[in-house]
């Protein structure tokens, strides 16, 4: 029988930073590679003297240099935020369009079930079509309402 994985097997892509982030990559290769080159210049401890004790992880992390200050993350996410296009803007067009077109329709929809009801003379099957009308034209007209206060709702507003 044949092998389940004939396949070949797929490289694994080599992680590329983005364009605006690259210098800061390239920055943090060459500080890696400064300190391990410094690391190996420098000879190990045998061991350590009897009146120290080891630092504890929390303590080496906490005093590890990081690559970027807080201001400086802050200040990237910010160019970051600035250069993205706003999506809300033309979604919001979009929702205003959608949610009037739906409640004309559904508007409609009520007038014209309505309209079949009173014209109705009590046959069933004007009847049941005028309700599925009204109720359809309900629906349609509501749903258009909620999608007209969800499109000029600004988001977390409720």
């Amino acid at each position: 029988m044949a092998d389940a994985n004939w396949y070949p097997k797929r490289e694994a892509k080599r992680f590329e930073p983005p364009p605006w982030e690259r210098e800061q990559f390239e920055a943090m290769q060459r500080r890696r590679v400064e300190e391990e080159q410094a690391s190996a210049e420098e000879p190990a401890p045998e061991e350590e003297p009897a009146g120290l004790e080891p630092a504890e992880p929390a303590q080496e992390a906490a005093e590890a240099p990081r690559g970027v200050s807080e201001a400086e993350l802050d200040a990237m996410l910010a160019q970051l935020q600035a250069e993205e296009p706003r999506a809300e803007e033309h979604l919001k067009a979009v929702g205003l369009f959608a949610a009037a077109i739906a409640a004309i329709v559904g508007v409609s929809m009520l007038a014209w079930g309505s309209y079949m009801l009173m014209t109705a003379q009590g046959r069933l099957a004007a009847v049941v079509g005028a309700l599925i009308l009204l109720a359809m034209g309900s629906v349609l007209g509501l749903t258009g309402l909620w999608v007209g206060r969800n499109a000029t709702s600004r988001q977390g507003d409720g």
